[in-house]
């Protein structure tokens, strides 16, 4: 009966250690943690992944109550296989489920895909467009990659909540694509200019007869009769009297040449 009555105690000791540790209204499953008072606006955790430290959502979740004045706002992990699909597809069916078409925001963290997503809803998606959403994620993959899913989160609702109130972001990927981009064209334009230099032109005819050196040689000229002509002249009309005139030349060669 003792031995009994000590298995029930320690049992009990761990159940209220574990609940003592338990993050205080987050865990594994869909809950509320936080709502804005002013605005009515939520912070929602739906952690199914498993990827937090005891404490770690509690802070996420302060970083997220910031989103709160503009809107909704959600994390959501999926497991391994999980067989959801299509990140983007079930974040967007996962937020309209929540608030509808009501102002909305949420980062998605998807092991089974390997994918993370922001999905907005409302006026959110104004300022939080899909460029910004890429940018993002952009700057936040590498954690994720390397398994710091606390950072990545942090960061990812940080940087919204800059986007959403009009802040710049670093876009380092944007920045390195841009001068990749202007390289490959810089080289585009580079080769173009030159094959159009180095093409060969055709020389017009024109071009190759002053170019060409003109001689004129003649040899062994001889006079030869050609033709003969004859001219009438007409009488003038106020002259007195007539007589004949006429003449013969004889035709001769042409030559030429070019003292050299």
């Amino acid at each position: 009966m003792l031995k009994r009555l000590r298995v029930c105690c320690f049992m009990a000791l761990c159940a209220l250690i574990l609940f003592v540790n338990m993050p205080l209204g987050v865990h594994a499953e869909e809950t509320v943690v936080y709502t804005n008072e002013t605005t009515g606006y939520q912070v929602l955790i739906d952690e199914r992944a498993g990827l937090f430290k005891d404490g770690e959502l509690r802070e996420i979740a302060e970083v997220m109550k910031e989103l709160t004045q503009y809107g909704n706002v959600a994390l959501l992990t999926i497991a391994v296989d999980s067989g959801y699909g299509d990140t983007h597809r079930f974040s967007e069916n996962y937020l309209i489920n929540q608030w509808g078409t009501s102002n909305s925001c949420m980062f998605t963290i998807d092991m089974d895909e390997r994918w993370l997503n922001i999905e907005t809803r409302g006026n959110l998606k104004k300022n939080l467009n899909n460029a910004k959403c890429n940018t993002i994620t952009d700057n936040v993959y590498k954690m994720a990659s390397k398994g710091n899913y606390y950072s990545c989160a942090v960061m990812a609702f940080t940087q919204m909540a800059d986007v959403i109130k009009g802040e710049r972001i670093a876009q380092p990927m944007k920045y390195t694509c841009n001068a990749l981009l202007a390289l490959v064209l810089a080289l585009i334009i580079m080769y173009l200019y030159v094959n159009f230099v180095s093409r060969a032109h055709k020389t017009a005819d024109k071009d190759l007869l002053m170019a060409c050196e003109k001689h004129l040689n003649l040899y062994d000229v001889r006079g030869e009769f050609a033709y003969r002509s004859k001219k009438y002249c007409p009488r003038s009309s106020g002259g007195g009297g007539g007589g004949r005139s006429g003449g013969g030349s004889f035709g001769g060669g042409s030559h030429g040449g070019h003292g050299f």
